[in-house]
């Protein structure tokens, strides 16, 4: 259990404000009218996911996040806070305690629970004896159903949250224009270093390995930032990738647009970057303005995620770094935890 002045130091910042208008809903569509989120600085933090510092499975502690859930009451009114879900057995509610501060209770409740890596979760708080999402948490998921639950992820987690498949195949496609894994000498690499990773898979020296992409898991990782800090461009790439989906269709109506040839997505890339705004046949600039921009925006996302730490979704099984040290003195391994790098003594 994380200790009430870790609790403290990740949630006062954003939480203890009294302030209830809405300041941090920017416009975009990524909070409803009356979301209690819009008035909470970087709502997206909660819970908090961490690097575990214990567990009781038996299993390493690399394999786990901490996962601290908060419930803020101010009115200091609730008697009892738990949460359920899908992490946990759903009939038996995790109980919060009340954080303290200098010996006196504060407004938060909090748990710290341990939860597998690489998963995608639903929970939900049961407030004396009642139950309800997340006010804060603003990741949110109707079931099937028809009850709304509460999400979040954890670290390396390579399911889709926010991106449908057909979404995140475009975006694979435009990644793979803009990173530089597409020369001659950026194949060659990746080809070698699948190849060592499936040998070493098979040897059991290492947890198991995938080719996610050819963008070193570029787009998973911009499917995970639009669920969290990057939320309010969620509208932007549901735009445009529709509109690239059109565009492409009518250019190669034969094929699914995640599949159509090269030279189509050379040609689009190159018009979307074509002077101010951009210059693409048939798009709808009355329904978003500049494909350059967008293309701008995708290209911070794309470099970011390929050479970003791999618990962000992308850079999977630390490609993009291992890119970078076959070209220029880079030796990441030093300052990274175990198992990705060989540090004894940071936990990631």
């Amino acid at each position: 259990m994380r200790d009430d002045q870790y609790v403290l130091n990740h949630c006062t910042t954003y939480l203890a404000r009294s302030d209830q208008a809405p300041r941090h809903d920017f416009g975009f569509g990524h909070y409803g009218d009356g979301d209690a989120g819009a008035r909470i600085r970087e709502a997206w933090r909660f819970p908090i996911v961490d690097s575990c510092g214990l567990t009781t499975t038996g299993k390493p502690e690399s394999e786990f996040n901490d996962v601290t859930f908060v419930f803020p009451d101010f009115e200091m009114q609730c008697d009892s806070v738990a949460v359920v879900g899908t992490f946990d057995k759903l009939y038996q509610p995790i109980r919060l305690r009340r954080v303290d501060f200098l010996g006196e209770p504060t407004a938060y409740f909090a748990v710290t629970v341990p939860v597998p890596k690489r998963g995608v979760f639903y929970y939900r708080f049961m407030v004396d004896g009642e139950f309800f999402i997340d006010n804060i948490n603003p990741q949110r998921d109707r079931l099937e159903n028809g009850e709304l639950w509460s999400r979040f992820f954890t670290w390396e987690c390579t399911s889709p949250v926010v991106l449908q498949r057909w979404q995140l195949g475009i975006l694979e496609r435009f990644c793979d224009h803009i990173l530089p894994f597409r020369t001659k000498q950026g194949e060659r690499f990746f080809s070698w270093y699948y190849k060592h990773l499936a040998n070493e898979a098979k040897a059991g020296t290492i947890r198991g390995s995938f080719r996610i992409d050819d963008s070193a898991g570029a787009a998973n990782y911009i499917d995970k930032i639009l669920a969290k800090e990057e939320r309010h461009h969620f509208g932007d790439y549901n735009i445009c990738l529709r509109q690239l989906r059109r565009i492409i269709q009518e250019r190669e109506p034969d094929f699914e647009p995640e599949n159509a040839s090269e030279n189509t997505y050379v040609e689009i890339y190159k018009e979307m970057a074509a002077g101010p705004i951009g210059d693409v046949a048939g798009w709808n600039l009355s329904e978003y303005g500049s494909p350059r921009h967008f293309l701008n925006l995708l290209r911070r996302h794309a470099f970011t995620g390929a050479f970003s730490h791999p618990k962000y979704g992308g850079n999977v099984t630390t490609a993009g770094w291992q890119f970078l040290q076959s070209r220029f003195p880079f030796e990441w391994q030093q300052s990274l935890e175990q198992p990705l790098g060989t540090s004894t003594s940071y936990r990631g």
